[in-house]
């Protein structure tokens, strides 16, 4: 269980949201090439992320003793496949710079949407998930 790596995935993610939101300042973008390449590279970092949640740090929550972890867990899996969905159904539709320049003002409503979302929840892993991780596994 590798804590301080997620949590520095966090960061790289959170740098990577930056820079697009950056793009969007006055609601119109600046670069949509550079933003179509920042989103390609946010997918690929969230979907490592996932992975390594979905395939050790979500599993071991939920079979431990302690009622609170494994609920938590069993909350913030769900809420997993239907983040992951969202942003791969976000990704094909914003697939090309084309696309972003046509529909500028609908991407950025989504694009803020779904990263609000993604922000709520690294908080939530931060805040509250892994300490409790960290405090209940290791006693």
């Amino acid at each position: 269980m590798d804590i301080p790596l997620l949590i520095s995935q966090h960061a790289e993610i959170s740098s990577i949201v930056k820079q697009i939101e950056d793009e969007m300042l006055t609601d119109n973008l600046i670069n949509s090439e550079k933003v179509r390449d920042s989103i390609s590279i946010l997918i690929q970092k969230i979907s490592i992320h996932l992975a390594i949640e979905d395939k050790t740090i979500y599993p071991m929550a939920k079979e431990s003793n302690n009622q609170a972890l494994a609920q938590i867990a069993g909350i913030l899996e769900n809420e997993i496949s239907s983040l992951a969905n969202d942003f791969m159904a976000y990704n094909d539709k914003w697939a090309t710079p084309g696309k972003i320049d046509e529909l500028q003002t609908e991407f950025i409503s989504e694009t803020k949407n779904i990263f609000a979302r993604l922000k709520k929840r690294i908080t939530l892993e931060e805040e509250e998930f892994y300490p409790l991780m960290l405090k209940i596994l290791t006693i």
